[in-house]
């Protein structure tokens, strides 16, 4: 190991507390990421990166021995690691002080057969809408957050939503109202965006999804269809309110100092 690699490991087994974070072992250490769905790059294999370059990776992580984090790994993490390995898609979202700007770095694995089959998506969906391949990512990624924020809402409302047991009152409150201004301010943008989302939510429902032999079809076989059929992708009418709507919330979010 170079002298690079070996000084960051020690400062980063000293930053992770410097032992095992279940049993207090200090043998055979290992880097385990607290929540797997986090996970961009494994730290192990970047030492020789810049220090700047590692620490929001390595403030995810904790310390494990070798018998721990096997542990940990097959019977609490393998259902998120499998999924995980399907993931394609992956959007980093951060303010660039340097350019006063706030981004979203979005990105697709063309390795994987599923984002193989979205890039096909996407340049059909480009064609069609006279968009380009990165305004219909940015689309896609909108309505994504949307979406959620729709169904977050909509459940409040009913009192459905799964806060956790020791939420107070007050934060419930501080979200709702984020929620509710965020929801109303959509509203007066466009209320046909709105309705579609609305319509929309129940695709967000776990029990929807293992009910619904549709959500059981392989993605490429989707994709291939709705190319067949000439078939548009959810919000994808509203394109040009969503891109427009996402420079309103990145001026938004610098007035406000982000």
């Amino acid at each position: 190991m170079s002298t690079v690699k070996e000084n960051n490991w020690f400062w980063i087994v000293q930053r992770l507390g410097g032992k095992c974070a279940r049993c207090g072992s200090i043998e055979n250490l290992q880097v385990d990421h607290v929540d797997p769905r986090t996970k961009k790059f494994e730290v192990k294999s970047r030492l020789s990166y810049k220090r700047i370059k590692l620490i929001e990776e390595v403030d995810k992580c904790q310390l494990l021995c070798e018998p721990c984090h096997k542990d940990k790994t097959y019977n609490e993490d393998w259902e998120i690691i499998k999924e995980k390995k399907n993931d394609f898609l992956h959007a980093d979202e951060e303010y660039l002080p340097l350019l006063g700007e706030y981004h979203v770095n979005l990105s697709i694995d063309g390795e994987k057969r599923d984002g193989k089959a979205y890039i096909k998506y996407v340049e059909f969906r480009a064609k069609k809408t006279g968009n380009t391949f990165q305004e219909i990512m940015v689309h896609d990624h909108i309505v994504h957050d949307l979406l959620h924020y729709v169904a977050w809402h909509d459940r409040m409302v009913n009192d459905d939503f799964p806060w956790l047991p020791d939420t107070k009152e007050e934060v419930r409150q501080r979200l709702f109202s984020k929620l509710e201004k965020e929801i109303a301010n959509l509203k007066s943008v466009s209320q046909g965006l709105y309705d579609e989302l609305y319509d929309s939510i129940h695709i967000l429902d776990p029990e929807y999804i293992k009910k619904d032999d549709q959500m059981k079809i392989p993605f490429t076989k989707v994709v291939d269809y709705k190319i067949k059929n000439d078939d548009l992708h959810l919000c994808d009418k509203w394109i040009d309110i969503t891109l427009t709507y996402f420079k309103d919330m990145r001026a938004h979010l610098k007035s406000q100092g982000f």
